[in-house]
């Protein structure tokens, strides 16, 4: 009987105050693949970019652990996702993030030769990615 290859789907953000555009974000990048494993941004690293959580990183770990579509949550020490890809070695990576870091993504995806799906945020709007 022939074992079928499993598919690695990596996404990242801070996701905190959970909402239904997270799930759906999630739900989609665990479609695309067999095993979703998510990024989680630190409050030190939230802090730098954004704003200090309001869930503390802890709590945000338990919270999306408990998503049935979620199957492994990762920290994730820096803004641009590289040392998390090059460990975890993803076959897809799944971003919704602004243009800023969105362009950082696809410099690190193409490095590691991986497809990448994802949206970016600008004031205008949503611009889409596909694969390949």
């Amino acid at each position: 009987m022939e074992q079928k290859k499993e598919t690695v789907v990596y996404t990242y953000g801070v996701f905190d105050l959970l909402h239904v555009g997270h799930l759906q974000l999630l739900q989609e990048a665990k479609a695309l693949g067999t095993k979703l494993i998510v990024g989680l941004f630190t409050d030190e690293v939230s802090k730098g970019f954004k704003r200090q959580p309001i869930i503390p990183l802890d709590q945000r770990i338990e919270m999306l652990k408990a998503l049935r579509f979620v199957d492994e949550v990762v920290s994730q020490d820096e803004l641009a996702p590289d040392t998390n890809l090059k460990k975890y070695k993803p076959d897809i990576v799944r971003f919704q993030t602004p243009m800023s870091l969105g362009v950082h993504a696809i410099l690190v995806a193409r490095l590691l030769n991986l497809p990448l799906i994802g949206t970016f945020h600008t004031f205008f709007g949503n611009t889409y990615l596909s694969r390949k």
